[in-house]
């Protein structure tokens, strides 16, 4: 009997620290200017950084985003030009949830993102 308490014990207290971890890495925090959307990403070209000490082979990749839906944000236009810095493509068969920022270019940039088959949340509030 004195096992099973315990088991219940540490499964009720002793693992809610990591399920509270697990809900904060799924937490999208945005900008007040930012758009949040869902959507699938069309990867486009690939431009190097090149930097001395890049061991990754990091750098910007233009891609198109197909809106699904606008979480955040004014209603915007179903394909966007976007850009992220990476060391390899996006998935492009799954949909995502992504933090948006406008550019002086009229592209936008991904800030921060999640698939959406781990269940993001998005902050309370913008920072």
């Amino acid at each position: 009997m004195k096992r099973l308490a315990f088991a219940f014990g540490l499964l009720v207290f002793g693992f809610s620290p990591a399920f509270s971890q697990a809900d904060d890495k799924r937490t999208l925090s945005f900008a007040c200017s930012d758009w949040v959307v869902v959507g699938r990403v069309k990867n486009g070209e690939f431009h190097s950084a090149d930097g001395p000490d890049d061991i990754l082979g990091r750098g910007w990749i233009d891609a198109t985003l197909e809106v699904g839906r606008v979480v955040k944000g004014s209603q915007t236009a179903p394909t966007l030009h976007v850009r992220y810095f990476a060391h390899t493509y996006m998935r492009s068969d799954q949909d995502f949830m992504l933090v948006l920022s406008s550019q002086p270019d009229g592209a936008f940039l991904i800030r921060t993102g999640q698939l959406m088959s781990a269940h993001p949340k998005l902050a309370a509030r913008c920072s």
